[in-house]
C-alpha cells in the first residue's frame, strides 16, 4: 500500500482585533462623523507586553462632575486621572461624565445643566454608549432643549455653540421608529457597545475605541498529499481567545483622552479672543 506524506496547512480566516487608540476632534456622538477626526498613535505591543500596571502621569484639574455609577475598567483609568471632582453639577463645572445606564435615566434638571455646560464650551464624556442608550439620551436632550428655548433659559453666550448643538442633537434624521440617527454613531461591536467612551466639546469629538471587543478567530486546517497536492481532509479549528487589555493599555488610552479634555480652557480662550477681535473690528468700522 502506498504511503502518503501528510502535513497541515493553516489558513487564518479571522484575526484578533488590535488595540487602537481612537481620538477624533469634531463633535458628534460616536465615531464616524462628517467632522474631522484625529486618531491617536497605536500603542506598540512590543513596548507594552511586559508592562501591565497603570501609573497615571497626566491629570485633569478641570472641575469635573462624575455621576455616581458602576464604571467599567476602561473608565476607571480615566477617573484615576481626574484630580478635581466636584460634589455637585453647578455652573463652575467644565466637564461631566456618565455611563450609558445614567444617560437613559437622567433627570430633566440634570439634563438642563448638561445642555448649558455644552453651550458654555464644556466637556461631556459618555462612557460605553450603546445604540439604544444614545437614542434615548438624544430624544431626552431634544425635548429638554426645546423646553429651555421656549423659556429663554439657554446659556447661549457664543452662537456657534448653539448651532453645533442643534446640528448634533436636534436637527438629525430618525429611523422608522423615531430613534435619532446621529452621524457620529457607529455600529455596536460584539459586546453591545459602540465604543469605550465618547467625549464632546463644541464642534469637537474624541472617541476611544472599544478595547474590550476581542473575539477568537478560526483557522482552516487542511491535510493534503505532498506529491499530488490533493486535499485529503479539512476542518475548522477555533483559535484560543485573545487576552483582554491590561490596566496599562487602558491607562494609555485614558491619558490621551485627558490631554484632549485639558484643551478646554484654551478652547474657551480662543473663542473669547475671537469674539473680542470681532467686536473691535465692528467698532472700527462704525467709527
Amino acid at each position: 500500500m502506498r504511503t502518503f506524506k501528510l502535513f497541515k496547512r493553516l489558513i487564518t480566516l479571522a484575526s484578533i482585533p488590535q488595540v487602537l487608540l481612537c481620538v477624533s476632534v469634531a463633535l458628534s456622538l460616536v465615531a464616524c462623523s462628517d467632522d474631522d477626526e484625529i486618531k491617536s498613535p497605536v500603542i506598540e505591543t512590543e513596548e507594552t507586553e511586559l508592562v501591565t500596571v497603570d501609573t497615571p502621569k497626566l491629570f485633569t484639574a478641570l472641575p469635573t462632575y462624575v455621576f455616581s455609577d458602576s464604571y467599567p475598567q476602561s473608565a476607571e483609568a480615566l477617573l484615576r486621572r481626574i484630580s478635581n471632582k466636584t460634589s455637585s453639577l453647578d455652573d463652575a463645572v467644565t466637564t461631566v461624565a456618565f455611563t450609558d445606564a445614567r444617560a437613559r435615566s437622567l433627570a430633566d434638571a440634570d439634563m438642563r445643566k448638561i445642555i448649558n455646560l455644552y453651550l458654555r464650551g464644556g466637556n461631556i464624556v459618555y462612557v460605553e454608549p450603546t445604540k439604544e442608550g444614545i437614542a434615548s439620551w438624544m430624544k431626552h436632550i431634544k425635548n429638554v432643549f426645546r423646553e429651555m428655548a421656549a423659556e429663554g433659559s439657554l446659556a447661549i453666550i457664543y452662537p456657534p455653540f448653539a448651532s453645533s448643538f442643534c446640528s448634533r442633537f436636534v436637527d438629525v434624521e430618525s429611523d422608522s421608529n423615531g430613534n435619532p440617527l446621529p452621524p457620529f454613531a457607529d455600529e455596536a461591536d460584539t459586546d453591545g457597545v459602540v465604543c469605550d467612551a465618547i467625549a464632546l466639546r463644541g464642534s469637537d469629538l474624541y472617541v476611544v475605541s472599544d478595547l474590550d471587543d476581542v473575539t477568537a478567530g478560526e483557522t482552516l486546517v487542511e491535510e493534503f498529499d505532498e506529491e499530488t497536492g490533493e486535499i485529503l481532509s479539512s476542518f475548522m479549528n477555533k483559535d484560543s481567545a485573545p487576552e483582554m487589555p491590561t490596566d496599562y493599555v487602558y491607562g494609555q488610552h485614558a491619558e490621551a483622552l485627558v490631554a484632549w479634555l485639558n484643551l478646554q480652557p484654551e478652547y474657551i480662550t480662543d473663542r473669547e479672543k475671537l469674539m473680542a477681535q470681532g467686536r473691535k473690528m465692528l467698532v472700527t468700522e462704525m467709527a
